[in-house]
């Protein structure tokens, strides 16, 4: 029965996203990495009502539900699919971009804007956010490598109006992961 009900959801899913690629690609990667925001604060960090971040997730729900549907969107559907092709890549396509996608795309274009706008929202002023991204965006790049590419490697294989969508339910644990290594060394720094 339960088997029967997630079946018929995902085709329901399936077909509106379908038909709107970029609301699912940014109603997903809304919930489901201010989901892992709200998971790294409660369940990892162990926060409470009283020491919630509250501004923190709406900063990363807000990136993300901005940011997938526009910029990664237009990247994923307009660019590599139009330049990382089967033609020009043969079978090593989605290994191509996730390749790409992982070593040029998210360090010059995710992890700044992620930084930027979610400190941003946060308050910092910019000076800050510069020297924070400038401590810690390589390990944020390297931890990225290690979620992405083996998951993108499996984005790039799926229909393009299913790639962000899987790629969110990702970022729920990427997110985690991120929310980790960020404000672990912004307590660290504190202390």
């Amino acid at each position: 029965m339960i088997l029967i009900l997630v079946k018929q959801s995902f085709k329901r899913f399936d077909a509106w996203a379908t038909r709107n690629p970029k609301l699912a690609a940014g109603v997903t990667g809304a919930l489901l990495g201010g989901g892992g925001d709200m998971c790294a604060q409660v369940m990892v960090e162990g926060r409470g009502v009283d020491d919630y971040d509250y501004r923190r997730t709406i900063a990363v729900t807000a990136f993300l539900g901005t940011y997938v549907p526009t910029i990664q969107y237009g990247i994923y559907t307009r660019i590599y699919d139009r330049y990382l092709t089967t033609a020009r890549c043969g079978k090593f396509t989605p290994v191509g971009k996730a390749l790409v996608d992982n070593l040029v795309t998210t360090p010059i274009v995710y992890m700044p804007a992620f930084y930027v706008t979610t400190l941003h929202i946060r308050g910092w002023e910019l000076s800050a956010v510069k020297d924070r991204l400038r401590r810690e965006w390589l390990k944020s790049c390297i931890a990225g490598c290690k979620v992405w590419l083996p998951a993108q490697a499996v984005t790039f294989v799926l229909p393009p109006h299913l790639r962000l969508p899987f790629m969110s339910v990702i970022s729920f644990f990427w997110q985690t992961w991120l929310a980790l290594i960020a404000n672990r060394s912004l307590t660290q720094s504190q202390a």
